[in-house]
């Protein structure tokens, strides 16, 4: 089940009404550009009273249905954080002792802490992800309307850039996954550190070989998440490379065979531009949805696998 499905039967009509904010602002985002261009490249009207009170509407309705998206999301994740770690707390305090030391204290805490925040960051996210996804396809349609073929092109540029990180999202998120599992291991460790204190100050000896032996994990982890996030931010520029590609490509080589008039030009050239920062937006916030996922499946994975201990039956 994917992570939307599942956070929202935790949240229900909250989640919709933020993802509806967050349509309607990058939708108002998207025809306040539209506006822009056609006040820029067509005549202007005897009375700009109209267009202006339009324009000051759709920016104060972009403005707050963004703020409303916003505030709604941020409100939903630490929801969702107080609900999972109560819940989580009563299973593990109704586990039998046995599984519970089977499942590692190192574990349990993890899930309750990290993973946790990392379900708060992916809903501070989600905003960010529905508003530029709004203007994107805003921005699709009012090419639409500008030039079918030019239309064209910028989906092939989309589409170039989806395959790019779909290349790189496989190794990324298998990556994300062996270090959040290796993080265990380093509060285990840890752990460790502390129970036996003493020991290792009077040991000079073993406490050497726990500090350069034992917490190798640290420099594991530490690659691995690195080289996972750097995977998302070469897809992230692959996106960025494609569309000043595509400028290029229809402004100094297609130019003529499109038989574009100025207007359709600047208009391309300027969503273009516009849609840069959306896009990267999107692409920054997937791996977040990457790392919610792996969240949702570590929690999923530790009730399951400390089931309530069963009353004992009075003899």
């Amino acid at each position: 089940m994917s992570v939307l499905l599942i956070l929202f039967r935790m949240v229900g009509g909250w989640l919709l009404l933020a993802v509806v904010a967050g349509l309607i602002s990058g939708f108002s985002n998207a025809s306040l550009l539209a506006m822009i261009n056609h006040s820029l490249t067509l005549p202007q009207e005897k009375s700009a009273l109209a267009p202006g009170i339009q324009f000051a509407l759709l920016a104060l309705l972009m403005l707050a249905t963004r703020i409303v998206s916003q505030t709604t999301f941020m409100f939903l994740g630490q929801k969702v954080k107080a609900h999972l770690r109560g819940e989580l707390t009563r299973h593990v305090s109704e586990t039998r002792w046995l599984s519970l030391e089977r499942a590692g204290m190192a574990k349990t805490v993890s899930v309750l802490t990290q993973d946790l925040d990392t379900l708060v960051v992916f809903f501070v996210s989600l905003p960010n992800l529905f508003i530029y996804g709004a203007v994107i396809i805003g921005c699709l349609i009012y090419l639409a309307t500008l030039s079918a073929s030019v239309l064209a092109l910028a989906l092939v540029a989309i589409a170039l850039g989806t395959l790019g990180y779909r290349a790189a999202h496989g190794r990324a998120i298998g990556l994300l996954r062996r270090s959040r599992q290796r993080e265990d291991t380093l509060i285990q460790q840890c752990k460790k550190l502390f129970d036996g204190g003493r020991e290792y100050r009077l040991n000079a000896a073993r406490r050497q070989r726990f500090v350069y032996g034992e917490l190798d994990n640290i420099e594991a982890a530490r690659r691995e998440r690195t080289r996972g996030y750097v995977l998302y931010g070469l897809a992230t520029s692959w996106g960025s490379i494609l569309f000043f590609a595509f400028i290029g490509l229809v402004l100094f080589g297609l130019r003529d065979s499109l038989t574009l008039d100025p207007a359709a030009i600047t208009g391309y050239v300027m969503i273009f531009l516009y849609m840069i920062v959306p896009v990267e937006g999107v692409l920054s916030s997937l791996p977040t949805i990457a790392s919610a996922r792996v969240a949702l499946q570590r929690v999923q994975h530790l009730r399951d696998h400390l089931p309530p201990e069963q009353p004992q039956r009075p003899l």
